[in-house]
């Protein structure tokens, strides 16, 4: 039999468009290998996407030619965001 093991992710709760949201931190790594700087990212478990939010990635050599666009709260106020895969 197999030993499990048990990995920690720690969470933290964070204000963002009108409520409380999960988020994690996370340190992406460019197409060279290299580690960035650690930063929180929204954990949304309702969504298709992982985004980054940080426009510094844009010039850190680590976009895509992917795009996303998503929007929320059909029948309602909408909300959302588009911006390159990261």
């Amino acid at each position: 039999a197999e030993a499990t093991q048990l990995v920690e992710i720690p969470l933290n709760a964070r204000p963002w468009s009108g409520g409380m949201r999960l988020a994690i931190s996370v340190s992406p790594v460019t197409a060279a290998g290299r580690a960035l700087p650690a930063q929180e990212l929204v954990l949304d478990t309702g969504s298709s996407t992982l985004a980054f939010c940080n426009a510094s990635l844009a010039t850190a050599g680590a976009s895509t030619e992917y795009m996303s666009c998503n929007r929320y709260n059909p029948g309602g106020a909408p909300t959302g965001y588009w911006g390159r895969f990261y």
